[in-house]
């Protein structure tokens, strides 16, 4: 487990190396950490963003300071605690993260699907069949993106996946 620092007031901890080859164990290894280190309350630490590797957390360096803690120790002291924090969390292999269900409806008609052809064409399948492999997949929310709310999901099968537009519409 690496904890870097991200500018002055974050840290950055990575849990995982990868998350394309094991995607939920990725991911239930991130949220493990983030947990822990919610429980651990450490002083200091303001929030707690989990990603597809990585937990960043963010604190209040003045908080530590007056805290007693040396302004150029402030890192590696918040480091050292949540190293100590982790150590059971990374040793544990089995990361059982209870999950909730949602289910969205989707309306594939063209109207609204503007590039299910497209798709289609590019996987080399029929639009249904775009349609039954997009339906019968189970997606996760791997992380929450830069416009609050965004959900990141993984869990598509490889063959939907299709290159970005040339010209966004």
């Amino acid at each position: 487990m690496e904890i870097t620092p991200l500018g002055d007031s974050a840290l950055i901890v990575r849990v995982c190396e990868n998350f394309e080859d094991a995607p939920d164990e990725a991911l239930n290894a991130v949220l493990a950490a983030q947990r822990c280190l919610e429980n651990a309350r450490l002083p200091g630490v303001i929030e707690l963003a989990p990603a597809y590797t990585t937990v960043a957390v963010f604190f209040d360096p003045l908080h530590l300071v007056d805290a007693g803690v040396k302004p150029d120790e402030v890192f590696d002291w918040l480091a050292e605690r949540m190293r100590n924090t982790l150590s059971s969390v990374h040793k544990t292999r089995s990361h059982k993260i209870q999950v909730r269900t949602t289910e969205i409806p989707v309306c594939y008609d063209t109207e609204f699907g503007l590039d299910l052809n497209e798709v289609a064409h590019h996987a080399g399948v029929s639009a249904q069949a775009v349609v039954n492999l997009h339906c019968a997949a189970k997606y996760r929310v791997s992380c929450v993106g830069f416009t609050p709310g965004f959900p990141f999901l993984s869990g598509m099968p490889k063959k939907l996946a299709t290159p970005r537009r040339a010209t966004p519409r």
